[in-house]
């Protein structure tokens, strides 16, 4: 329910109740029901409905809660056993950029069940009718699209990764990780598109977060985040945790679950592990867009639409670089 500004709900739900008494009096009244037993019962009947909503506003708040809870402690929980896919070498040499910030990403799969190891989809445009299609692909593929913005001055880069995975006796589906690196390419910021909740997931950079904290409070502790204001993103954000930054720029860890495309955790190389043998190694061709026919680069683009615009999320950012 939305309240004029200056009133709290509390103030705004007593007038609705007096209000309500009011009219239920007047009802009473045009039936010709006068006695203090009719009102009451009338009061009683109200204060059960209001106490009824109120247990649903609460139940509510215990949902996104307990949901909350849940993400927070996947992002810091053990995976045994999987699948781990890395970006396949796009040439000899071995100081690629473009594969040292792409992501490693595991699937759990505890005895490495066949049913449950992802199959991976390609874009593929026909040349006569010019559509752009998912098609099984013969070697896994992650598309990635890569823009600029400036940002407090200096030249920031933005690369978002898209693949498209299915399992046995389900539907492929989409999913989509955004990466946000520092002019020093050092990377700040992951976004994840998460579709089971309403929560969007946000990781930062311990080391950037500890030095914004020490610029804006004087000093590194606390909990209260300050490298990016929450408030004034327009949906609700959950940083399930800070990351580790690496002595130089390079991808993440993207842990899913058997079976899903539901992002559970997301570590730093550098990190320790949170996967328990046993394990199987695959590569995927890390395809940029930039290389793609226009309409294939679009499709890719049109799978990030769940994020919001990167010029909306501006305001949100403290652009103190690393």
């Amino acid at each position: 329910m939305a309240y004029p500004t200056g009133l709290s709900s509390r103030y705004v739900d007593t007038i609705c109740y007096f209000f309500m008494v009011e009219q239920l009096f007047l009802t009473c009244e045009r039936v010709g029901q006068h006695s203090l037993t009719a009102l009451l019962s009338a009061i009683l009947v109200f204060n059960l409905g209001c106490t009824h909503l109120n247990t649903a506003k609460s139940s509510e708040k215990a949902a996104i809660s307990s949901a909350s809870n849940r993400i927070e402690e996947a992002a810091y929980r053990d995976f045994h056993g999987g699948f781990i896919y890395r970006p396949l070498p796009i040439s000899e040499l071995e100081d690629e950029p473009n594969l040292k910030l792409a992501p490693l990403l595991l699937w759990e799969c505890y005895q490495l069940q066949a049913d449950l190891k992802p199959q991976f989809f390609k874009l593929t445009l026909d040349p006569t009718t010019s559509q752009v299609v998912w098609e099984e692909s013969g070697i896994p593929v992650v598309y990635m699209d890569e823009e600029s913005l400036d940002a407090g001055g200096e030249a920031w880069t933005v690369r978002n990764y898209v693949f498209r995975v299915g399992f046995d006796g389900k539907d492929p589906e989409s999913q989509a990780l955004r990466i946000w690196h520092a002019p020093n390419q050092m990377p700040v910021l992951w976004e994840i598109l998460q579709k089971a909740t309403s929560f969007h997931l946000v990781y930062l950079s311990e080391d950037w977060e500890m030095r914004i904290r020490s610029i804006q409070t004087g000093s590194p502790g606390g909990n209260q985040i300050q490298a990016v204001d929450l408030s004034a993103w327009p949906y609700e954000i959950l940083v399930p945790r800070l990351l580790s930054d690496g002595p130089i720029p390079m991808g993440p860890w993207v842990y899913m679950g058997a079976g899903t495309v539901q992002i559970e955790a997301l570590l730093c190389r550098c990190m320790e592990s949170q996967l328990l043998p046993p394990v199987e190694t695959f590569d995927y061709q890390l395809i940029p867009t930039s290389t793609v026919p226009p309409p294939i680069r679009q499709e890719v683009r049109s799978a990030l639409s769940g994020f919001i615009p990167v010029d909306r999320l501006l305001p949100g950012f403290n652009w103190t670089s690393p």
